[in-house]
């Protein structure tokens, strides 16, 4: 249900300002009443018992023109931040598919491939069709094994470690797959976004993403950048078609002819290391920029509710 008001000699700007602030939020929390996590309802009763602080006019005026000044700073602040973990973003993808369609050596002999998506790659490495690497594993019986899933960031990951129901309680799980470590798990209506990885967890997965078996050609982790490298989720996006905005289905007919590069198992070990480093200092970069846009965005809360309630 939505509730509306009179504002009678209050500021529109102020009351925005006011009651959508940290301090008023946490009075509907305590005003409202409800039976789940989810849900609240607050009462147009309990409504007008919460306590609201209204200071003359012009002084309310004086509190939007303030917080108009110091909010603006801090939002261009964060978005110049968010820029940079968008550029840190970039470089990361750019890192990883330079090192998985040239490798690691500049000076290296390269050969054409005749392949739009990647003209050239190292003349000692092997070209296969992606139907030849990657075989579909035959489904197998699983014994209450854990739930996982595949995210876009994050690859095959645990169903309890994400905030996104995967299935109802009641849902008949005997239907789904078992996955076991160094298995290709694909997400087919979300391999186009990059919704794809390499497992490292042995759990069970819905019958709707399909499992391939780790070709002995290509180490794990030299596999999981690869497959998900900026230019091999282009691939599945062009295999898959769709009318929506999020799922797409992937026409394995067309993605089997697909060209995959694969160095020597020696050299992918190389790249990996490479990688792992690179991109764990991008990582921290990241993780350090994201903490600052945090706290400087809880400090923008706390700034607005001492200010409309004359704490300041």
């Amino acid at each position: 249900a939505y509730y509306t008001c009179k504002l009678e000699g209050i500021n529109k700007t102020f009351f925005n300002l006011a009651i959508r602030s940290k301090i008023y939020v946490s009075f509907f929390g305590r005003y409202s009443k409800g039976i789940r996590v989810d849900q609240w309802d607050l009462s147009p009763v309990a409504l007008k018992s919460i306590p609201f602080a209204v200071p003359p006019l012009s002084e309310q005026r004086s509190i939007v023109s303030f917080l108009d000044a110091k909010c603006g700073k801090i939002d261009e602040w964060v978005t110049k931040k968010q820029k940079e973990v968008e550029h840190l973003q970039e470089l990361k993808q750019r890192v990883i598919a330079d090192a998985v369609t040239r490798g690691l050596n500049p000076h290296v002999k390269m050969k054409p491939t005749n392949i739009p998506w990647i003209k050239e790659i190292p003349e000692h490495w092997e070209i296969y069709r992606y139907g030849t690497l990657f075989k579909l594993k035959p489904v197998k019986q699983h014994h209450g094994e854990e739930l996982l899933s595949v995210f876009l960031n994050l690859g095959v990951i645990r169903a309890a470690e994400s905030d996104k129901r995967t299935h109802a309680a009641s849902e008949d799980l005997s239907k789904y797959q078992l996955v076991e470590e160094t298995d290709f798990v694909m997400n087919n209506q979300q391999a186009w976004r990059g919704s794809v990885g390499v497992s490292k967890l042995v759990g069970i997965i819905s019958p709707a993403y399909h499992i391939f078996k780790m070709p002995n050609c290509m180490f794990p982790d030299y596999a999981n950048y690869l497959l998900r490298s900026k230019c091999m989720v282009s691939q599945f996006e062009m295999s898959s078609r769709g009318v929506g905005s999020i799922q797409r289905t992937l026409n394995f007919n067309w993605l089997n002819n697909k060209i995959v590069p694969v160095p020597p198992l020696s050299e992918q070990r190389s790249i990996v290391s490479y990688l792992d480093a690179k991109s764990s200092k991008i990582d921290k970069l990241i993780a350090n920029i994201t903490k600052e846009i945090d706290c400087i965005k809880e400090y923008k809360q706390r700034l607005i509710s001492d200010v409309v309630t004359g704490q300041i």
